[in-house]
């Protein structure tokens, strides 16, 4: 069963956030919308609350996630997400590598801060 990640949850509905707000609508965002969707059909949510984050406050976080899960199937990893922590374990070549997702997104919420500071002052 396909899932759209940009229908408003009822528990969401007066909560979404900017970012999801901005992709959720408009012709110019229809092909990221499909990928997302297209994405999410090989993302297991052991949390349950993936979409919910998604549209309100997890945004960045979620959106890496599902980045991060999308890259390792494509580069040929397992991945088991049987578990809540960390996000990923990942095996290939016999090679097993256990990711929390949490540690790179700070990261990259700092690069992308930085980034939108310097190009308002353009």
């Amino acid at each position: 069963m396909s899932v759209n990640l940009f229908k408003p949850l009822n528990s969401t509905i007066g909560k979404l956030g900017n970012s999801f707000t901005q992709l959720q609508s408009g012709f110019v965002n229809e092909p990221t919308r499909v990928m997302m969707n297209k994405a999410f059909e090989f993302f297991n949510d052991v949390d349950g609350n993936f979409i919910e984050q998604f549209q309100t406050t997890g945004f960045d976080a979620r959106v890496f996630e599902l980045y991060l899960s999308s890259y390792f199937l494509e580069a040929g990893y397992s991945i088991n997400r049987n578990h809540d922590r960390p996000d990923f374990i990942i095996e290939r070549d016999g090679l097993k590598v256990a990711i929390e997702a949490e540690q790179l997104i700070q990261l990259y919420i700092k690069i992308k801060t930085i980034v939108n500071r310097n190009l308002n002052k353009v």
